[in-house]
C-alpha cells in the first residue's frame, strides 16, 4: 500500500473591475422598482398574517359575543317584566283621559 500526500495551496486573486456608474434615470427606475417590490411583499405578508390569524380572531369574537348576547336577553327579559306593569298603568290613564275629553 502506498500513500500519497498532496499539499494544495489556494489563493484567491482579487481583480476589481471598475463598475459603471448608473445614470440618474437608471437609479430612479431602480429605486422605484425596489420600492414597488417592497410594497408588494408587505401586502403579501399582511394578507398571509390576516389569513393565518382569522380562525383565532373568529373564535375570540364568538367567545366574547356569547356572554354579551346572554346578558342582553336577560336584561331584556327583566326590563320587560319591570316596564310592562308601568306601561299598562300609563295606558289605562291615557285611555281614561281620552274618555273624559269626549
Amino acid at each position: 500500500i502506498q500513500y500519497t500526500q498532496f499539499n494544495l495551496i489556494i489563493r484567491e486573486v482579487y481583480e476589481y473591475s471598475p463598475s459603471d456608474e448608473a445614470s440618474l434615470w437608471e437609479r430612479i427606475v431602480e429605486g422605484f422598482t425596489n420600492n414597488a417590490q417592497s410594497f408588494i411583499r408587505t401586502l403579501e405578508t399582511g394578507f398571509i398574517f390576516i389569513v393565518t390569524t382569522l380562525p383565532f380572531l373568529l373564535i375570540q369574537l364568538i367567545l366574547w359575543c356569547i356572554p354579551l348576547i346572554i346578558v342582553y336577553f336577560i336584561y331584556r327579559k327583566v326590563s320587560k317584566k319591570k316596564f310592562l306593569p308601568w306601561f299598562k298603568q300609563k295606558m289605562i290613564k291615557v285611555e281614561k283621559q281620552d274618555d273624559h275629553k269626549e
